[in-house]
């Protein structure tokens, strides 16, 4: 196991990994995404018809919608995955989420994060595709986002080199960053 002292200390090229039974793997994931996207469909929805009364009927009701239900998936699933409770889905699956470094990710890449979920075509089921071959039990968006759903108790293994790894993604060729023990 690696201790929080060194961890602080790892330099840029270095993260941690973690054991394989202590990523969150497709079913947990499922489970999580799952109620993490009822939670937050009945907290819009809520909040929906506390400011619009009935089906929106001017193109402002429609912006004013919009921005509401942004607001709600931004503070729902960026902010709130910051905190050490996580979302309602994190605390039923008891996972949290990481960077490479085994720390609370940056609030950029976890907007990245949501962005891709939200507009990658394909993106929900193609995550989980991914996620059921992945080492690392990683969703396409983590890769893209450098992050780890993790147990929520789960400690570091070891230290690792952080490596630039070539994947197709649809005849792309993608980059992404992944930790690898030696």
């Amino acid at each position: 196991m690696v201790s929080a002292d060194k961890m602080q200390q790892l330099p840029d090229s270095d993260g941690v990994y973690f054991r394989g039974e202590d990523y969150a793997g497709f079913w947990r994931r499922l489970f999580v995404d799952l109620a993490d996207i009822v939670v937050v469909v009945a907290i819009a929805f809520f909040l929906s018809m506390l400011f619009v009364d009935s089906s929106p009927s001017s193109e402002q009701e429609i912006q004013c919608l919009f921005f509401l239900w942004s607001v709600v998936l931004f503070v729902y699933f960026v902010l709130l995955k910051r905190t050490r409770f996580g979302t309602l889905g994190y605390l039923m699956g008891n996972v949290r989420i990481v960077n490479l470094k085994g720390e609370v990710p940056k609030l950029h890449l976890l907007t990245l994060r949501l962005l891709i979920a939200i507009f990658g075509p394909l993106s929900f089921p193609l995550d989980l595709l991914w996620l059921a071959g992945d080492d690392h039990k990683q969703a396409l968006r983590d890769k893209f986002a450098q992050t780890y759903v993790i147990r929520k108790n789960a400690l570091p293994a070891g230290v690792g080199k952080v490596f630039l790894y070539e994947y197709d993604l649809w005849s792309w060729r993608v980059l992404f960053r992944e930790v690898r023990k030696w």
